[in-house]
């Protein structure tokens, strides 16, 4: 019998990653409507230029969102995130591997183009999108990981959604590395 990867072993860095970023989204808000704070970097450090503050935020919620929705599935060992599925163990890592190369090149391209500014200077958002690739990629791990515990497919069957695992059906739950 194959077992599942126990979803709880997940969860810190989740909870970690979540909230680095709401850190990022709370210290804007303050130098956004407190008219900045002199322990913050200024307001241009924070933003990339390729969206207006009103949408940025907007984004952000839906980030922080969705990703607490992860934390709290993995959290609790069952939701939609923790369940296996095919879909998405087959372009999560792609996508999060595209986004932390593409946060990298951008990356160096900018300390390319900005030699003064090198190291540090504009690198408030590329580090956050690198923290919100590293929480694509961690779901990605554990979803391949997952689906990899799957039985094998059969003519016809599919195991997206509301899929039903074979031991759920015999012990009302799944089952994951540690537990009896």
């Amino acid at each position: 019998m194959t077992l599942l990867p126990r979803p709880q072993s997940y969860a810190p860095f989740f909870w970690l990653l979540l909230c680095l970023f709401c850190l990022r989204v709370l210290a804007h808000l303050l130098i956004v409507f407190l008219d900045g704070v002199a322990w913050l970097p200024s307001e241009e450090e924070w933003l990339s230029g390729a969206l207006g503050y009103q949408y940025l935020l907007v984004s952000q919620i839906v980030i922080v969102l969705v990703f607490g929705k992860v934390c709290v599935d993995f959290t609790r060992g069952q939701g939609y995130f923790v369940t296996p599925h095919r879909f998405l163990a087959s372009w999560l890592p792609a996508t999060g591997l595209v986004y932390l190369c593409v946060m990298v090149v951008r990356y160096i391209i900018r300390m390319s183009l900005y030699p003064p500014e090198r190291w540090t200077g504009g690198s408030i958002p590329i580090f956050f999108h690198c923290v919100l690739a590293f929480f694509i990629l961690i779901v990605a791990l554990y979803q391949v990981k997952a689906v990899r515990a799957l039985p094998p497919l059969r003519g016809g069957e599919d195991w997206e959604g509301e899929m039903v695992h074979p031991q759920r059906e015999r012990r009302g739950r799944f089952h994951f590395r540690g537990e009896p």
